[in-house]
């Protein structure tokens, strides 16, 4: 049985036309990963909290190995005319899931744009290229669907995102509220950020 099947309430993605890696693996998450994919974000996102720059309050993104399930389309039904899929990125010599990233339709243009979030990559791992990676992974999963443009958002103060993204094709679109004010020591406020595929 692929491990497609073993998840078949995501939306289909054919893996075997997602961009490679050498060393690396990418597949459709399957519900064993859900501890694995919770300490891989939380310790990604943990520059947040120990940062002087950023002083987030703290930086779970899951706080119990469930919470993935029921916010990212983690083995459950994405809505009537939406898409989602959370993808895990493998280290091929360990077997060891060392990134992972969740993308799905956007909820204003479902049709043609994705938007992908949480990224996260093993802070043992990063600087290899692997978070790049994981974006150009986005991109391919999103035209798979049909989408002409792939969205983000990020925080204000994440000021080395907001240089990381522009050269990968992304630019600013726009603002919008960080809405988990319990999270943070200073105001803050997402930007929004696309990039038009297939060009």
């Amino acid at each position: 049985m692929s491990e497609l099947q073993q998840l078949p309430t995501c939306t289909p993605v054919d893996v075997t036309k997602l961009p490679t890696r050498d060393g690396f693996t990418v597949r459709v998450a399957i519900r064993s990963d859900l501890q694995a994919v919770r300490s891989v974000v939380n310790s990604a996102y943990s520059v947040e909290r120990d940062s002087d720059e950023f002083k987030f309050k703290h930086t779970e993104r899951f706080t119990n190995d469930e919470e993935p399930l029921s916010h990212m389309y983690f083995g459950n039904q994405p809505p009537p005319g939406h898409k989602g899929a959370f993808l895990v990125l493998i280290k091929q010599e360990s077997q060891r899931v060392v990134g992972c990233i969740h993308i799905e339709s956007d909820e204003t243009n479902p049709d043609t744009t994705a938007q992908f979030g949480p990224l996260a990559v093993d802070p043992a791992l990063q600087g290899q290229g692997l978070g790049t990676y994981l974006v150009r992974v986005a991109e391919s999963v999103a035209q798979q669907w049909g989408c002409t443009h792939l969205g983000l958002r990020t925080a204000n103060v994440r000021t080395d995102l907001l240089q990381f993204y522009p050269r990968l094709g992304f630019q600013l679109v726009g603002t919008a509220p960080f809405v988990q004010v319990e999270r943070i020591t200073r105001p803050v406020h997402f930007i929004l950020m696309s990039k038009a595929l297939g060009g």
